[in-house]
């Protein structure tokens, strides 16, 4: 049985015939086959892929350059040609991907930016007059959508000037209060009170003016600590933001940044830890000298030493301001003025740290376990 020759033709890039891997001047290529055919009797060769396109394309230039019908060079141009059509052609695609992207991002932004505001704004709302800070909270009860209550006919009040201290467990409902106050929620009406006026009757600019309010999680912009404490309020100059910034104990920490108060924070700022960001955010409260501050578990995220220290630094700023302190820290809570305890949404004691010691009552059983654990963790 007659064996067949196989044979392996390739055109590189640079116009190069190469049969069987050795180079060969391509008017010789016809004539090599013919005589390898009448050697061997049968011969078939193949083209391999080459950069001047793919093996389809090879394959048929290949027998179009034996037959004479096509040159080399005429391939390479060929070739070189097509390699630019086809990339242009890729961008054209990725630059169309990139388009139907975008498209479906700003539907979904413009989508945000239409929708109703949960909160909206009152169009009888009368000014804020300049007051002293007082707040009531009167009969308050309060539900997320169709859940059940998360507070439930809360009654106290905060006098002017005065620290009060709201604290519970997890999930009794504090930071719902401070959310209500800076109406991020809107209250029932005839609830919530400052300096006398319903909130839900207040100018939502100038109410959220007159608070300084630092959350739970701190939100910071992709900008410099500096702008992020200022917010770019035309009145806080540089000195002004590093006092703010020394009242939250964060002043020494970005001052030790090799770029300072010009460091930016990334989103949401990811490159400071949990304890600077919420720093960053109390400095950012202070900075506006607000009549009334409400915090929101702003010691979370620090160690008792850091706490101390941040407390002793805050109280001068604080005098004569009212606060709103909800913590399940009850450390920071002993210096208020009074103490509101919540369980389960509901006001179960009010005084100070002592008297509700001496009461022994759900106060003083959440401080024994947080002593407890505090001997346990320095153990």
């Amino acid at each position: 049985m007659m064996k067949t020759l196989i044979l392996k033709i390739s055109v590189l890039s640079s116009g190069v015939v190469l049969l069987d891997g050795r180079p060969i001047d391509p008017d010789r290529l016809e004539k090599a086959l013919e005589d390898a055919k009448e050697k061997n009797g049968a011969v078939a060769y193949y083209s391999e892929a080459t950069p001047a396109g793919p093996s389809a394309q090879a394959a048929t230039t290949m027998s179009l350059i034996i037959k004479h019908k096509l040159d080399v060079g005429d391939l390479v141009i060929l070739g070189t040609a097509m390699s630019a059509i086809l990339t242009k052609l890729q961008q054209v695609a990725t630059i169309n991907e990139q388009y139907q992207n975008a498209i479906v991002s700003a539907r979904r932004l413009y989508e945000v930016l239409a929708a109703p505001p949960t909160v909206p704004e009152k169009l009888n709302a009368k000014p804020l007059p300049s007051g002293s800070g007082a707040v009531r909270f009167e009969n308050l009860t309060f539900a997320y959508d169709d859940r059940g209550p998360a507070l439930r006919d809360v009654t106290f009040e905060i006098r002017p000037g005065e620290t009060v201290a709201v604290v519970g467990p997890t999930g009794s409902g504090k930071s719902t209060l401070g959310a209500l106050l800076a109406r991020l929620w809107e209250p029932p009406p005839g609830t919530v009170f400052l300096d006398g006026r319903d909130v839900r009757t207040l100018p939502l600019r100038a109410l959220r003016g007159t608070i300084g309010y630092v959350p739970q999680e701190a939100f910071l912009f992709s900008r410099s600590v500096s702008d992020n404490v200022s917010l770019e309020r035309e009145a806080l100059d540089a000195a002004r933001v590093r006092d703010a910034a020394v009242a939250s104990g964060v002043a020494e920490e970005i001052e030790g940044f090799p770029r300072g108060w010009q460091t930016v924070v990334g989103e949401r700022g990811l490159t400071l830890s949990g304890g600077q960001r919420q720093r960053v955010a109390l400095a950012r409260a202070l900075a506006g000298d607000p009549s009334l501050i409400v915090l929101d578990d702003v010691f979370a995220s620090v160690d008792a030493a850091k706490e101390d220290e941040i407390l002793r630094q805050l109280r001068p700023r604080l005098a004569g301001r009212t606060v709103l302190l909800m913590t399940h820290r009850l450390h920071a809570a002993q210096a208020a003025d009074r103490i509101v305890v919540l369980v389960d949404g509901r006001v179960v004691q009010q005084g100070t740290h002592d008297e509700l010691l001496r009461a022994d009552g759900a106060y003083a059983q959440l401080w024994r376990i947080q002593q407890l654990e505090e001997e346990i963790a320095g153990a």
